[in-house]
């Protein structure tokens, strides 16, 4: 929900409060509905953003390529764009712990031509509880950016941030900079009082870094017992059992994974399918990534499957 409509609430409330002030105390009907409307408008206040949290919103512009001026600009390389950073900002807003997060386009946005990009429904009163004073949704926008400006400008501080980045999300901004790479595109972020700006050069450099990072994925399914889910997260432990061996395997759900019917399966037998991404980037070592994608019983009761890899690796 918006801040717009928080406001919108409040300014309504306001109104309430002072028609029940001007209402004679002999008009007890017209009181106690006004009251009663006034108790409707507080619950609903109480489950909106505080207007001091702040929610995702950035404005991203492009020239050159297939931008037309201000006009507009050619639908493929457009979409292409979108799809990229929106999957960038969602997939770590996912490992954030975010929770029905959304990052949408809500308008162009002209000066060259553009796209405005806000978080308009989320579980934001949820984290104010958690003591932050911005969405994770907004605290993922801000990871993706600091990506991107090292992926331009330092590719050591960019083998570090990959530390913390989703998988998916290191992917998606490797196809955003290949995109912009391959169209002639440049772009800047404006986000709050951050401002990003990738003209031709950074472009290149960026793509150069990016393209150059090797990311390696496969589907797995392991046996074992489920470990839960870490607090307030959408990060999950997996007691693996392959091979008379035990060992835990740690990552994120993926984000069509609904986190309480997977922790129906704390300490029982199960086979979880991961995806495992394995990202190197240019000269730091390989990191590994698990993702989980589905959680099933064992086939037969008191029986341990043998994991089985499918798909084998491919090339993310």
């Amino acid at each position: 929900m918006s801040l717009t409509q928080r406001q919108y609430v409040e300014s309504m409330l306001l109104k309430a409060r002072e028609l029940l002030a001007m209402l004679p105390e002999a008009e007890r009907v017209n009181r106690r509905t006004m009251t009663s409307h006034i108790a409707e408008l507080e619950r609903e206040l109480a489950t909106l953003p505080d207007a001091r949290f702040a929610l995702a919103k950035a404005e991203v512009y492009f020239d050159g390529g297939p931008v037309i001026g201000s006009a507009g600009i050619e639908a493929t390389a457009g979409g292409k764009f979108i799809d990229a950073l929106g999957r960038a900002v969602r997939w770590q807003a996912n490992k954030r712990g975010a929770k029905n997060s959304s990052f949408c386009v809500t308008a162009p946005v002209y000066g060259s031509f553009g796209f405005a990009f806000e978080e308009i429904a989320a579980d934001a009163y949820g984290q104010q509880d958690l003591g932050l004073d911005r969405s994770l949704v907004a605290v993922a926008l801000e990871d993706i950016i600091a990506l991107m400006e090292a992926a331009a400008d330092d590719k050591e501080r960019f083998g570090e941030l990959l530390e913390g980045i989703a998988s998916y999300s290191v992917s998606a901004v490797r196809d955003l900079f290949r995109s912009l790479h391959d169209t002639g595109t440049n772009m800047r972020i404006n986000s709050y009082d951050r401002v990003a700006a990738f003209d031709r050069m950074r472009v290149e450099s960026a793509h150069t870094v990016t393209s150059s990072t090797i990311i390696k994925q496969r589907t797995e399914r392991v046996p074992g017992y489920f470990g839960g889910l870490l607090p307030n997260s959408r990060q999950f432990e997996h007691n693996a059992r392959t091979a008379g061996q035990s060992r835990v395997i740690s990552g994120d759900l993926a984000l069509d994974v609904d986190a309480d019917v997977v922790k129906r399966w704390l300490d029982k037998p199960c086979i979880a399918t991961l995806k495992v991404t394995v990202t190197r980037p240019p000269g730091r070592p390989p990191r590994t990534q698990h993702t989980l994608l589905s959680i099933e019983g064992v086939p037969t009761e008191g029986t341990e499957p043998t994991p089985r890899r499918g798909g084998g690796w491919r090339n993310g």
